[in-house]
């Protein structure tokens, strides 16, 4: 594992999933880009749950971890650093080339694909999660949790929830670089727009869909299915 990995993720204690704060489930969100993390963060507030920062993960009851297919490497890299001790809800665009036994034994206890991540549904997947076994119910924990990713693999694919309005190719390419951290002058170099031009297209999106900001496009976009 590199250094920069180690030093930002710290390992988590082994008896660190009974913290509580007025009755309020700790937890991290963990992203490779911050406008990401903001993104799936901004979902859980005013839930029941108490958002802690990366760097005091160790602290957490729950990991909410957000990936792409193709962050495969980075992915087992951050999940091998928790030693399994903190049950963990994987946010992922798709199955790729990901192995659910493996993800589950690394403490995944349950999957939500991004095209239907919402508050309610990550409140619920939350609430429902059990501390990882230790002692002789390991093996029946893992096992469950194997059959329960599994199944949601095997059920990848099914219609999201209908009323979503897609966006044009430019306007994902532009939350896709906002998701990617850049700034609207970053945005205009890529796309070869002006500042202006890739303003309009932001502007577009989020008056259309009733958002605020760009954290809200972001969170907007990865519960839509479109990052």
């Amino acid at each position: 594992m590199s250094r920069t990995l180690q030093t930002a993720i710290p390992r988590p204690h082994a008896h660190a999933a009974a913290t509580h704060w007025r009755g309020r489930t700790f937890v991290s969100v963990l992203a490779q880009d911050p406008p990401t993390r903001a993104g799936v963060s901004s979902m859980l507030l005013r839930q029941e749950v108490l958002l802690l920062p990366p760097s005091r993960m160790e602290e957490c009851e729950v990991l909410i971890v957000v990936a792409r297919a193709s962050d495969q490497m980075w992915l087992k890299e951050l999940l091998s650093a928790t030693d399994g001790d903190t049950p963990v809800v994987l946010v992922l665009d798709a199955p790729g080339h990901a192995d659910p036994a493996s993800l589950a034994a690394l403490g995944v206890q349950t999957c939500v694909w991004r095209a239907q991540v919402s508050p309610d549904r990550l409140r619920a997947e939350i609430l429902s999660l059990q501390p990882v076994p230790s002692g002789r119910t390991v093996d029946r924990g893992l096992r469950a949790r194997r059959a329960r990713v599994q199944a949601q693999f095997e059920a990848f694919g099914s219609p999201p929830g209908e009323g979503e309005e897609a966006p044009s190719e430019r306007e994902i390419e532009v939350l896709r670089c906002i998701a990617d951290g850049m700034d609207t002058a970053e945005i205009a170099e890529r796309m070869r727009y002006s500042e202006r031009t890739v303003k309009s297209i932001l502007h577009s999106v989020t008056t259309r869909c009733g958002l605020g900001n760009r954290v809200q496009a972001v969170a907007y976009a990865i519960r839509a299915g479109w990052l």
